[in-house]
């Protein structure tokens, strides 16, 4: 029986070949030049792949995957655009998207990847064994690394939700997805709020949204205005704009979101919905006892919250997104994706992450780093990966770090002086550095260990 390929491009000459390529190699083929008219045929039709444009009237591609991997995530998909920048990519590989081409089309790559894909997906299909176990009071998923499979009713990727309280964010998460006006995030330090702010923007098909992410390094009012035009001219019907750091606000910051809300100058011809997300260390009375909001905010944010965990309080949920963290930067450098070990996934569940998400991320980068291209992270990596990061702050050995930096400086120029043939000019121009520095490192124990 025929694969059956969902095809979405606008470019009717295009979409033509591409339905002709894949009906020669005898797929079952469904074209259509219109993203809504597309998602419409997704949601009533089974198709074991899909192949879209970026680019489009009406709904660009990335949008269109979000919404299709909203309905059936384990469905793949190709991206085949004319031109997309390194962001782009990067997002599209976090919205799911299992394969990008760039025109012009290389079709023996393409039909070698889709039949690829196919067969992955099937083979996913029959071997995948959700895990029924009781995780925190509720249905444990199970910790395949490519997606988080929490099987709620809707798409959710800040956390895989294999814990009790993870779900339960989730779910109260999505209860404000229609919230109107503001809306108050509070957590510990070194969470995901922009990835948590990204969920929630997805959360409605029924209107066109983006984020706004309002940070000290683009927050004066002609930039802001420039970005919401730039959104209005591609479509977008509402914008969530966030602050991120929100009790370290400048006066001169409040007063731009207090204008931005009450459509004053020069804000006041911009015609779009709007809201705002507030992200808080703590609670916000707690914040507002301490000094550290002033009254007049204090009001404006109101008082819809919703506190998000830490990532100590969800751990059956720390190896998926530890191993998320390391196929994301994988994808970034072009190399073999590398997994964790099973005793290096209990290791990380017994971890108190005092910087939650960011310290997280940083242990995995550095464990990457260390495996030398390995596709397999060890415990014994992860061990000095966590060391190295120093979980516990007491514990950290400045010293050591300080060495293990110099070190690594020294091996580096060692290098660069035997490609450049001990040439120290030549290599201090390699490097760009001063030649006296070049001078400065001690050739010794290169000799010694040659």
């Amino acid at each position: 029986m025929s694969k059956k390929i969902l095809i979405l491009d606008d470019d009717e000459n295009f979409n033509s070949l591409l339905t002709d390529v894949f009906t020669q190699a005898d797929y079952d083929v469904h074209s259509v030049t219109d993203p809504r008219m597309a998602l419409e045929t997704f949601k009533t039709d089974q198709f074991n792949l899909v192949v879209t444009d970026h680019r489009m009237p009406n709904m660009t591609g990335a949008e269109f995957v979000r919404k299709i991997k909203g309905i059936r995530k384990e469905v793949p998909v190709v991206m085949v655009s004319g031109y997309l920048d390194d962001i782009t990519i990067r997002g599209l590989i976090q919205d799911g998207v299992d394969g990008i081409f760039i025109k012009p089309l290389n079709i023996i790559q393409l039909l070698k990847k889709t039949s690829a894909l196919i067969g992955k997906s099937e083979e996913l299909a029959r071997n995948d064994k959700v895990d029924t176990k009781a995780v925190d009071g509720q249905v444990g998923q199970s910790t395949g690394f490519q997606d988080y499979k929490h099987n709620l009713s809707f798409e959710f990727n800040s956390y895989p939700c294999s814990a009790g309280t993870s779900r339960s964010f989730a779910q109260k998460l999505y209860g404000f997805r229609d919230f109107k006006s503001t809306l108050i995030l509070f957590g510990e330090r070194g969470l995901h709020f922009d990835l948590i702010c990204k969920d929630l923007c997805g959360f409605s098909d029924q209107i066109k949204e983006e984020l706004i992410v309002l940070d000290h390094k683009n927050f004066d009012k002609a930039a802001i205005v420039n970005r919401i035009m730039e959104k209005i001219e591609n479509g977008v019907e509402r914008v969530t704009l966030v602050a991120m750091e929100t009790p370290k606000l400048t006066l001169e910051e409040k007063e731009i979101i207090f204008a931005l809300a009450r459509s004053e100058p020069p804000f006041d011809g911009i015609k779009i919905l709007s809201r705002y997300v507030f992200c808080l260390s703590e609670d916000l009375d707690s914040l507002y006892d301490k000094g550290e909001l002033d009254e007049n905010l204090y009001v404006f944010l109101g008082n819809a919250e919703i506190e998000v965990p830490p990532l100590r309080e969800c751990a059956n949920d720390i190896p998926v997104m530890a191993q998320r963290i390391v196929i994301d930067e994988c994808n970034d450098q072009k190399r073999k994706v590398a997994l964790i070990d099973e005793e290096g996934k209990l290791l990380l569940k017994d971890q108190h992450f005092e910087r939650n998400y960011t310290q997280l991320s940083q242990i995995m980068k550095t464990a990457l780093t260390l495996c030398e291209g390995s596709s397999i992270i060890t415990t014994e990596i992860l061990k000095q990966a966590i060391d190295f990061k120093g979980l516990n702050q007491s514990k950290y050995n400045f010293q050591s770090l300080k060495d293990y930096l110099k070190e690594s400086k020294n091996e580096i120029i060692k290098a660069v002086l035997t490609l450049s043939d001990d040439d120290k000019d030549k290599a201090a121009r390699t490097l760009g550095v001063s030649p006296s520095l070049i001078k400065t490192i001690d050739l010794s124990k290169t000799a010694a260990a040659s």
